[in-house]
């Protein structure tokens, strides 16, 4: 299973590198400096629409509060928050990217187990032919 962490960025202008190594910092911050870390994540990340994403998927699948989970050839779930969304599947995409994508062109993907970053609309277009 893939566990990865989409975040809205509020430009592109840093290089993909720093951006991960500065959220992977985030998500390992100790408790104690909260204060500290939502500073800096407040500087680089814009909330999700997550009333409209909501409403989307709810028109598709079963929602259990703010988890969607896919059954079908995709086992996924989706946790949507304001400031990010989880999404676990037990493939190396889920279907759930193109969508976001068309509602967010500065999504920014990390899964921290792996150590694997990327933004949304970059990766869609090389895997997918999709024009962004």
């Amino acid at each position: 299973m893939r566990k990865y962490y989409l975040f809205n960025l509020k430009n592109k202008d840093l290089k993909p590198s720093k951006i991960y190594n500065i959220l992977e910092e985030l998500f390992y911050l100790n408790k104690n400096k909260y204060k500290y870390g939502l500073n800096i994540f407040n500087n680089i990340c814009s909330p999700f629409k997550k009333n409209e994403i909501l409403v989307f998927l709810s028109s598709k699948y079963k929602i259990n509060g703010n988890l969607i989970k896919i059954d079908d050839l995709e086992k996924t779930t989706i946790e949507i928050k304001n400031c990010l969304i989880i999404i676990e599947c037990n493939q190396n995409t889920s279907e759930i990217f193109k969508y976001l994508n068309s509602l967010e062109k500065n999504i920014f993907v990390c899964d921290f187990k792996n150590k694997d970053y990327f933004y949304l609309n970059d990766f869609l277009r090389l895997n997918f032919k999709i024009l962004t």
